[in-house]
């Protein structure tokens, strides 16, 4: 690999701009959606913060554990749709410490998938009409957020999606990161004109929560978490990177990430996965020619 690296001279800029582009759409296009999952079932703005920096943790050792392992560009990431699911619930449903129970039982329920074929084949059963009509229920509320948010932060709103659309036009490829940065500098000059940053924390702390197993939270978490995260990400995942000419070994993923998402569960993280969308920049030919 070095050797072919030298001799194109822009091949380690390639892997580099790709592995940043990655994380940069990876994260910035929906982490604010995972807090707004996990405040949604009961967190609070600690616990929150605690599960966003156990999941990204994870994502990032699992992602280099199972490249480095199999040696193909395998992408992990947070469920965004387990997270979209999450806050489309009913607010003030279920304590936290119940969803922290039932994000714990979803692991578990991935990781029976990966040590039972059976699992695997029925979930590549579910005709694609119906995922993709689940994954529409709870991703088009949050798709009208940046529009109903004009009636609350009129100015703010109006900017950020200024950015957003001159960003399409101009950059298209960094748009969400640059519509990011706009919401940070302004988030920034508002505790700035406000005098609030005795207020603000600026490292999250792991925090542990002590889960607790609730029948309702089960049924009404656990089961939705799984087949959305399963359906939504995890078998479009395998079907992108066979798209790329990668055949993702399924049982060790799915040990990885099942056992990745009960860890972080225990300290407010909901689910990890294979990713879907975000996969295709790290394994597609803008990472570098030759797929060894």
């Amino acid at each position: 690999m070095p050797t072919e690296l030298s001799a194109r001279p822009n091949a380690l800029s390639d892997v580099v701009m790709a592995g940043f582009v990655t994380t940069m759409v990876g994260f910035t296009s929906s982490f604010a959606v995972v807090l707004t999952g996990l405040l949604n079932v009961g967190a609070d703005d600690g616990q929150a913060a605690s599960g966003l920096l156990a999941l990204t943790l994870l994502t990032g050792l699992s992602t280099m554990l199972l490249s480095l392992w199999h040696r193909i560009p395998i992408t992990i990431a947070w469920s965004t749709p387990g997270a979209a699911m999450l806050a489309s619930l009913g607010s003030g449903s279920y304590g936290f410490a119940e969803a922290v129970g039932a994000f714990i039982v979803s692991a578990a329920l991935i990781v029976l998938s990966g040590l039972l074929p059976v699992l695997q084949r029925l979930l590549g059963r579910i005709p694609v009409p119906i995922t993709q009509g689940m994954l529409a229920g709870v991703l088009i509320p949050l798709c009208l957020k940046p529009f109903t948010s004009l009636a609350v932060i009129p100015m703010a709103a109006l900017v950020i999606l200024l950015v957003f659309l001159i960003g399409l036009r101009l950059l298209p490829r960094f748009a969400v990161a640059v519509t990011m940065l706009a919401a940070v500098l302004l988030g920034t000059w508002h505790i700035t004109s406000t005098g609030t940053w005795g207020e603000v924390s600026a490292l999250p702390q792991m925090q542990w929560v002590a889960p607790e197993f609730n029948p309702t939270a089960i049924a009404g978490i656990s089961v939705p978490l799984f087949i959305v995260t399963m359906a939504s990400q995890n078998v479009p995942g395998v079907a992108v990177m066979s798209s790329f000419g990668y055949r993702v070994p399924w049982r060790p993923a799915m040990l990885v990430t099942g056992t990745g998402s009960g860890i972080g569960a225990l300290f407010g993280g909901h689910a990890i996965n294979l990713a879907a969308i975000s996969a295709a920049l790290a394994a597609g030919e803008q990472a570098g020619q030759d797929p060894a």
